[in-house]
């Protein structure tokens, strides 16, 4: 009776650790994995200073995508009244979507210690699919006329698997005077990508990845391999903090910005977020357009944009899909179908130009 008795235990106990590590599979599955889908570099120098930068990239047509972009430039001169932004617009110019303009977000900006060198980290969520073009734009003058960008390396990457309602956690960044630039990103975790931009001088020489990173571009190929100026690279994170790191071929004053990339979630629960935008053709943001959402029985739910042109419908039933229709004075919108399974927050609108 008692070796009956143990064996049925056995049994259970079995049963029971089949059972929960079945659900910690189905628990790991239910997050997506932040992927580089492709990554693209370009850069260029003028001794009267850079207006603009483009930057060729061919979007892939993974699902939950976005674009990043790292922008580094260095300046040879010191205008009085420098700012540290030198970048004053980043746009994504689809070819596959009629030439549309589309704005990009900025992420965050570091200057290094003499400020002549600086990075700036911008993002698209849910970019077109296709080939399209990384539209730099950049600050001229100053109070003394000089140029303000007088080297820039733009890199490109594409991601899928991002989570399309927050892509990206807090922006971390340092600046120093060294052969070993460092950053601690002191908010990721295990499943992010960590995303990294270093500006230096040419006086730099060539920047190496630290240890665990890939490293996604450099500028050395636009400036005859001579020098970098600009790198980026990326590191899975596996816990809360993540180290970033480079070693420049001679010591010099730089700009190191990184931020951890998250992964898209699956739908665990019967209602999701979804979200998006409405813009014109060139891009602007329509305020107060109305978005109808129509399910297979016909209710209806309207949400209207802000001032940007976002707007947002929570607690939305998964596993169906719905029609989105959009009416704003003066602009014409196609109707949409949309199979809603998970979180969304790409689901964007442009007027029919």
């Amino acid at each position: 009776m008692f070796l009956m008795q143990k064996v049925a235990f056995n049994r259970n106990a079995l049963f029971l650790a089949l059972y929960f590590l079945a659900v910690a599979a189905f628990a790991i599955q239910t997050q997506a994995a932040v992927a580089v889908d492709n990554s693209t570099v370009n850069g260029a120098f003028s001794n009267t200073g850079l207006s603009t930068l483009s930057i060729p990239h061919d979007v892939g047509g993974g699902v939950n995508r976005a674009l990043y972009v790292g922008v580094s430039t260095s300046t040879t001169v010191l205008p009085i009244g420098i700012p540290a932004n030198r970048v004053t617009s980043v746009t994504f110019e689809s070819q596959t979507a009629a030439g549309t303009q589309i704005p990009l977000e900025r992420v965050g900006t570091q200057v290094s210690p003499d400020t002549r060198n600086a990075v700036e980290i911008f993002r698209l969520i849910n970019p077109p699919t296709g080939a399209g073009n990384v539209i730099v734009n950049f600050s001229i003058g100053g109070t003394i006329p000089a140029p303000f960008v007088n080297y820039a390396v733009g890199g490109v990457v594409s991601f899928t698997g991002v989570n399309q309602l927050t892509p990206n956690r807090m922006f971390f960044s340092s600046g120093g005077t060294s052969a070993a630039p460092t950053v601690i990103v002191a908010d990721s975790a295990a499943g992010d990508l960590v995303l990294d931009t270093l500006a230096v001088s040419p006086m730099a020489g060539f920047a190496v990845p630290g240890a665990g990173q890939t490293e996604q571009w450099t500028g050395r190929l636009a400036f005859g391999s001579v020098f970098d100026v600009g790198a980026g690279s990326t590191k899975a994170a596996v816990s809360s903090v993540t180290t970033m790191s480079w070693t420049l071929t001679n010591s010099d004053s730089w700009a190191l910005g990184a931020a951890a990339i998250q992964p898209a979630l699956a739908a665990t629960a019967a209602t999701v977020t979804i979200a998006g935008r409405v813009t014109t053709a060139s891009g602007r943001g329509i305020s107060r357009a109305r978005v109808s959402m129509i399910d297979s029985n016909g209710a209806t739910r309207t949400a209207l944009t802000n001032l940007f042109g976002n707007y947002r419908f929570r607690d939305v039933p998964a596993g169906e899909i719905y029609t989105f229709q959009v009416s704003a004075k003066r602009y014409k919108f196609d109707a949409r179908l949309f199979n809603v399974n998970e979180e969304s927050g790409g689901l964007n609108f442009i007027a029919a130009p």
